[in-house]
């Protein structure tokens, strides 16, 4: 698919970023478009969560990196905040939030920062977690959860892309 204008929902083109003289991402492009569900892996110190941090416009690397056709670097904080967010993998949450509770966190751009969320909130965020197939974890204490070895991720990702094959298909 697709985004809306006919453009790549998100690409980098020629990406290049370094830490003083150390290079840590070299000429990296990428395209992803509107649906699509990617993974970046890689060993310790290959640079992807700096590849993130530039996706998210708190780094900026040299190179191209566009959302919807648009520069990364010409978006706002809070309209940035609305089209992408990054959830670290192990993040440092020091409270008790589910995982629902989590995902609404993410619908904190669409509202006063004093509100509640409401029930356009909470769909979304239902949507969100029926499309990722997380809706089951949806109740589920953040610390509670354990992240799993690479091994059991490729397994789950070949599954997930099995599903998806067969819910095409039909």
């Amino acid at each position: 698919m697709r985004s809306n204008n006919g453009l790549k929902l998100f690409q980098t083109n020629n990406l290049v970023f370094a830490y003083g003289e150390r290079v840590v991402l070299n000429r990296v492009s990428l395209s992803v478009e509107r649906g699509e569900m990617i993974g970046i892996v890689g060993p310790n110190g290959s640079g992807k969560t700096t590849l993130l941090k530039i996706l998210s416009a708190i780094l900026t690397g040299k190179g191209e990196v566009k959302l919807s056709g648009r520069d990364i670097r010409t978006y706002k904080r809070r309209e940035l905040s609305r089209l992408f967010a990054v959830v670290p993998q192990e993040p440092q949450v020091n409270f008790p939030y589910t995982v629902a509770e989590i995902v609404l966190m993410g619908r904190a751009s669409h509202h006063n920062p004093l509100a509640f969320e409401g029930e356009m909130d909470l769909e979304a965020a239902r949507k969100s977690m029926e499309l990722t197939e997380t809706w089951s974890l949806a109740d589920r204490y953040l610390h509670e959860l354990q992240t799993i070895d690479p091994v059991r991720a490729e397994s789950l990702q070949q599954e997930h892309s099995r599903s998806i094959a067969a819910k095409q298909q039909k």
